[in-house]
């Protein structure tokens, strides 16, 4: 009777089973969570996933691109005046190593890249709205690109390679003229403008050959504000 009367008064003992304890949460984290214990292998893991440092390069486009946001004009002329005097100066390291350096010519070749790259800052800014009117790029990237190609081609190119003579000839001509007159330069630029004009029609012909392609991928991926890679390719 007495044990009947103990299993009467704990039901759960009668069924034959012990009622388990109740379940604790795991505490909550700052983000509610359920916190999990750090281990060696988590703190590794989160070490790994941190990002890497940029490199120089990264670095470098970062600066050169907020520059160019601020000052267009001035740090695509700047960009394009080194490199055109390294690209001569190269040049004459490597086809003429006998020779000694020419200053006048590198410093011309500089020069040129100043004015070249104002005339291509207008010329393509001005392809950018003229064509993006009629074949907008939204709609007609390709055909934008093409219409552009064939304008700068046609119009541009001869322009910028035509320039690209008169101005190199003429400063190393004037450069190594004893007298400096002004019957003396109208003179030299006669001649120079001859010589340049003999020079630009097999010019044009290598020239159709390779940057056609090229100047394709630069209007179809490049923006318009990033002429670093048009002075580098155009060198």
């Amino acid at each position: 009777m007495r044990g009947q009367h103990l299993l009467r008064r704990t039901p759960s003992l009668a069924r034959g089973g012990i009622r388990p304890l109740p379940r604790q949460p795991f505490p909550k984290g700052p983000n509610n969570n359920a916190s999990v214990p750090q281990t060696a292998s988590n703190a590794v893991r989160s070490k790994s996933s941190a990002p890497a440092p940029p490199s120089l390069f990264q670095l470098f486009l970062e600066r050169y691109n907020a520059a160019l946001n601020k000052r267009p004009l001035f740090i695509k002329a700047s960009a394009a005046s080194v490199i055109f005097f390294a690209s001569d100066s190269g040049t004459q390291r490597i086809m003429e190593p006998e020779k000694d350096f020419d200053l006048a010519r590198a410093g011309s070749g500089a020069a040129f890249g100043v004015v070249a790259t104002a005339w291509l800052h207008y010329w393509w800014g001005f392809l950018e709205v003229a064509v993006g009117k009629r074949l907008p790029t939204s709609t007609h990237r390709l055909s934008n690109t093409l219409a552009k190609v064939f304008l700068d081609q046609a119009i541009g190119a001869p322009m910028y390679i035509y320039t690209y003579f008169v101005i190199t000839n003429f400063l190393q001509d004037w450069n190594a003229t004893a007298k400096k007159t002004t019957k003396n330069a109208t003179d030299l630029l006669d001649k120079t403008c001859h010589k340049a004009a003999l020079m630009l029609p097999p010019t044009m012909m290598r020239h159709w050959t390779l940057w056609p392609a090229v100047h394709t991928f630069n209007f179809y991926y490049m923006p318009f504000r990033t002429l670093f890679w048009s002075d580098g390719v155009d060198t």
